[in-house]
C-alpha cells in the first residue's frame, strides 16, 4: 500500500508539467492516441492501456488504421478475424490472451502465453496466423480456433494485461471506476514517459477523479 500511495503521490507532482491530462472520453482516447502516434514516430515502443475493453478495441483499430496509412500493415490479401471482431491482417500487432503450453514457439524456446504481443507475418485462408513474438523473437502458428478465442489487436490493451509490460512510453487512460492498484501499474509502464489521461463524465474534475482512484 505504501508503495502505491508513494507512486499515486508522483503522479500528484508532475500534474503541473503536463503529465496528467484529463477531459470527456473522445478527448481523452484522442490525446493518448496523438502521443503513441509520436512515440512510434520517433521510433519509440510505446503501449495505450485503456480502463475497459471497449476503449482498447477502439485504440487498437485507430492505431492498425493510422499503420495502414504508413504502410506498415498490409489492408490487402488474407484477413482474419479475432475474438473481438475486429480483423487482423499482415503487419498487425496482435496479443494472444490465453495460456496454451501446446503452441510452442521455434527458436523463442517458449510457449504462447497470456499477454504477449506479436507481429502477423501471414494470415491464412484458414484462419490461423504465423507470428513472431515481439520480445523474444520466437515465431509459431495460431490455430484458428485459438485465433478467433484468444487473439485481440495489441495496440492498446487494458490495464491489467499490460502489467509486467515495459516500454519506452507508457500511455494510460483512468477513469473513476479505475482502482489505486491499476491506477499504479498504468503510471510506472514507461522507461522514459508515463502520461496519464484521465476521463472526466459529467460534473467531474481532474483533481476529484484522482483522489477517487487514490481510495479505490
Amino acid at each position: 500500500d505504501c508503495l502505491l500511495s508513494r507512486g499515486l503521490g508522483d503522479v500528484y507532482k508532475r500534474q503541473d508539467n503536463g503529465r496528467v491530462q484529463a477531459g470527456a472520453a473522445d478527448v481523452v482516447e484522442g490525446l493518448a492516441f496523438g502521443l503513441w502516434q509520436e512515440r512510434l514516430n520517433a521510433g519509440d515502443q510505446a503501449v495505450m492501456m485503456a480502463p475497459t475493453n471497449e476503449s482498447a478495441q477502439r485504440l487498437s483499430e485507430r492505431a492498425q488504421a493510422y499503420r495502414v496509412e504508413t504502410g506498415e500493415v498490409a489492408r490487402a490479401g488474407v484477413s482474419v478475424t479475432l475474438r473481438d471482431g475486429s480483423t487482423a491482417w499482415m503487419g498487425d500487432t496482435i496479443v494472444t490472451r490465453q495460456n496454451d503450453s501446446a503452441l510452442k514457439t521455434k527458436r523463442g524456446r517458449d510457449v504462447v502465453k497470456n499477454g504477449d504481443l506479436w507481429t502477423v507475418d501471414e494470415a491464412h485462408q484458414d484462419g490461423s496466423l504465423s507470428v513472431t513474438h515481439l520480445g523474444h523473437g520466437g515465431t509459431v502458428q495460431l490455430p484458428a480456433a485459438y485465433v478467433t478465442e484468444h487473439v485481440h489487436l495489441g495496440y492498446a490493451l487494458t490495464t491489467h494485461r499490460a502489467q509486467g509490460m515495459t516500454k519506452d512510453a507508457g500511455i494510460p487512460i483512468l477513469d473513476a471506476a479505475t482502482t489505486r492498484e491499476n491506477a499504479y501499474v498504468a503510471a510506472t509502464r514507461g522507461r522514459d514517459e508515463n502520461v496519464l489521461f484521465v476521463v472526466l463524465d459529467a460534473g467531474q474534475d481532474r483533481d476529484s477523479v484522482l483522489s477517487t482512484i487514490a481510495n479505490n
